[in-house]
């Protein structure tokens, strides 16, 4: 927890960062060259460290100075922040476009990154009051607690209230966009990925080559080429099944298939929960079914997954009523997935890039 004056202002988190690194003050002393006795006084808010003091505690810590000096806002504040904006949506007085986008954002994160309830789950139906209790302030935590850790976010003095609510939209919505694909699991799909650029460019270079008749630069060209195609045949003959654990496996395609589903059918707050029982059937089919798994992956490229899957029940006679529904929605609003993905994959990268606006203050 923060430390805080006797007047309640939140004061300096050099004790807590110290704590953190299980360092005693004489121990922090030592290794920074600042005094065990101003360090305690720091620490108790009796004596404020000069500019270059905290600068020299802020690179130690590898913290921004803003933080250390208890600038910015606590992980309990974060939370009621993101609390209060996620139900302003559910309010139908206050409610406005962007609480609710956030609110479907948000829901669309828990369902994509965990089997967890959304927050609006935590509370009765007919609740109106939404208080952060013990439980909620975990449940924040628990989903959470990575994000409000990111430097820029971190880093966000009080009173910019909209800055952090921007700042974890940003974030939520890119990590919705861009799942970790299964491959990443096997050391076959990462050999690939990591010779991947290396393949594209010498393709490209040897048709441009030979395109320009530069036939020496050409055969150079070719030759490079081959040679990565050879590391990657040798690698597919010598891969072995038993090299990675296939329930490993097909829980990350199954997250996978979930994030591009949920982002592509954008289910809003009001038909998440009957949604999300779709998604849940289909995820325990990947996990459960051989023959759907393998239908998923042989007619991906053809139709999209929720399909895929209502065709599968189709055939197996089961109904398929209210996946109708939502595949019928999807084209009325004429949306073309390959068009959506192509987009997704150019814009979201990693945190850094979601937030490149979010300079440190």
């Amino acid at each position: 927890m923060i430390e805080c004056s006797k007047g309640g202002e939140i004061m300096n988190r050099i004790k807590e960062l110290r704590k953190s690194h299980s360092l005693s003050q004489a121990e922090l002393a030592k290794e920074t060259g600042i005094s065990n006795q101003a360090i305690s006084f720091y620490e108790n808010g009796k004596r404020q460290p000069k500019i270059e003091t905290w600068q020299r505690l802020a690179k130690f810590f590898n913290v921004s100075v803003p933080y250390i000096q208890g600038l910015t806002y606590t992980t309990e504040q974060m939370v009621k922040i993101i609390h209060d904006f996620y139900f302003m949506g559910y309010d139908s007085e206050h409610a406005f476009s962007v609480s609710d986008d956030f609110s479907n954002e948000v829901n669309i994160y828990i369902k994509v990154n965990s089997d967890d309830v959304i927050p609006r789950e935590l509370y009765r139906e007919d609740e109106t009051e939404f208080k952060i209790t013990d439980t909620v302030e975990k449940y924040w935590l628990k989903h959470f607690k990575s994000i409000f850790a990111i430097p820029k976010i971190r880093n966000i003095k009080k009173n910019n209230y909209d800055r952090v609510i921007s700042a974890i939209h940003i974030v939520i919505e890119g990590r919705n966009r861009s799942p970790k694909t299964p491959h990443d699991l096997t050391y076959l799909g990462q050999f690939f990925i990591k010779k991947y650029e290396k393949e594209s460019k010498y393709h490209s270079d040897t048709i441009d080559k030979i395109k320009y008749l530069d036939l020496s630069s050409a055969k150079i060209a070719i030759n490079e080429y081959a040679d990565l195609i050879i590391q990657l045949r040798d690698e597919v003959n010598n891969f072995k099944k038993d090299s990675y654990n296939e329930k490993d496996y097909d829980k990350q395609f199954a997250q996978y298939v979930k994030a591009e589903l949920y982002n592509l059918y954008e289910p809003t707050k009001h038909d998440i929960i009957e949604f999300s029982k779709i998604i849940d059937e289909l995820v325990n089919k990947i996990m459960n079914d051989k023959e759907f798994k393998k239908r998923l992956l042989n007619e991906e490229d053809k139709q999209d997954y929720l399909e895929i899957f209502r065709n599968y029940k189709k055939q197996h006679n089961e109904n398929v009523a209210i996946i109708d529904e939502y595949i019928e929605d999807l084209k009325d609003r004429e949306i073309d997935p390959n068009l959506y993905y192509e987009d997704i994959d150019e814009t979201y990268n990693t945190d850094n890039i979601y937030l490149d606006e979010f300079e440190d203050q």
